[in-house]
């Protein structure tokens, strides 16, 4: 994601004054709340944020919409749970 904002931050010839490296998605939003900058993170994870109306959320424009995104989890641990979720995604899928 962050190779993508900074792009996204070269389109419009700006340059962030600095970027922080932070550990989770919860560190990431908090940091935006207490006025460190600006994010770019999943609605999900916006509406499961404790502190979200302290957010400002503002959709991205459709060209930049697109984000591709990828499924992880810890290699060997493929439960009947997961694989029930991965099964929900495959395209035709009624669930």
């Amino acid at each position: 994601m962050r190779a993508r904002a900074e792009s996204w931050f070269a389109l419009g010839r700006a340059h962030p004054a600095r970027i922080a490296e932070l550990p989770s998605y919860h560190a990431i939003l908090g940091g935006v709340t207490a006025g460190m900058g600006v994010a770019v993170v999943s609605r999900p994870l916006v509406a499961a944020f404790v502190d979200r109306t302290a957010l400002s959320v503002h959709p991205l424009p459709a060209r930049l919409a697109n984000v591709p995104a990828s499924i992880v989890w810890r290699s060997g641990a493929k439960s009947a749970r997961l694989q029930a979720f991965l099964e929900t995604l495959k395209p035709g899928s009624k669930r």
